[in-house]
């Protein structure tokens, strides 16, 4: 029996979210995820030194540490450092061979919104080509008009806006100056998400709306915040 409509959208939002989860998972696995939030969770320091750079691997430097007496080498990504540098080490004390010569917290700041971006696009791409490019008997204009539907635009605005909010705290890396611009971009997320879902409206209805116009004029404050006011 052929799916509905309806069933399919709810097949895809399954399978959508599942794969993710399990793309996000090993991507994450991938960059040593894992290790780095086991260090975030419990560390240590100690000093290490670069005793060798590996050129035909774009410059990743071979450290050594030392922890109760034991020395350890491990292999980093590439960093702009010579033969005999001076690094400070990151190390798990229950396995001190787990390391890292940046905060764990910065790396992990720095990563998860691309791993977050990566199995968005990926998982999204999968699920189309499950759905659509596999189902001749699904309509893709039915399908293209319920995607690109404001209710549907404004929850993928809000988790956006809400993963670039929360990502740097669950990191352990919150930026306090950025909450102004924070607090604007969820405000007019929360306008626009509301006006989409309560009034009914198409495209054509919501660009005649004023509060569909302060809910942008928020966005774009938020996003030229550093610019208007670089010392706040």
């Amino acid at each position: 029996m052929p799916l509905t409509l309806k069933g399919t959208f709810s097949s895809a939002l399954v399978l959508g979210c599942l794969l993710f989860v399990g793309i996000g998972a090993a991507i994450e696995c991938s960059i040593n995820g894992p290790s780095l939030f086991k260090l975030k969770a419990n560390q240590a320091q100690t000093s290490g030194t670069v005793i060798s750079v590996i050129p035909e691997s774009h410059g990743s430097v071979v450290v050594r540490y030392q922890v109760n007496a034991r020395n350890y080498e491990q292999t980093f990504a590439p960093y702009n450092w010579r033969p005999g540098a001076h690094v400070r080490v990151y190390y798990y004390p229950p396995g001190p061979a787990i390391s890292a010569i940046s905060d764990p917290a910065e790396i992990l700041s720095d990563s998860l919104p691309a791993v977050i971006l990566a199995s968005l696009f990926a998982s999204t791409f999968f699920t189309v080509y499950v759905f659509v490019i596999r189902r001749p008997d699904m309509s893709t204009t039915r399908l293209g008009t319920w995607i690109f539907a404001p209710r549907v635009t404004a929850v993928l605005v809000l988790a956006g806006v809400l993963c670039g909010i929360l990502v740097p705290f669950f990191a352990g890396h919150p930026n306090g100056k950025s909450l102004a611009s924070d607090a604007l971009a969820l405000g007019g997320t929360l306008i626009f998400l509301h006006l989409a879902w309560t009034s009914g409206k198409g495209w054509a209805g919501l660009l005649r709306s004023s509060r569909f116009w302060i809910a942008v004029a928020l966005a774009l404050v938020a996003s030229l915040w550093g610019v208007l006011f670089p010392g706040i």
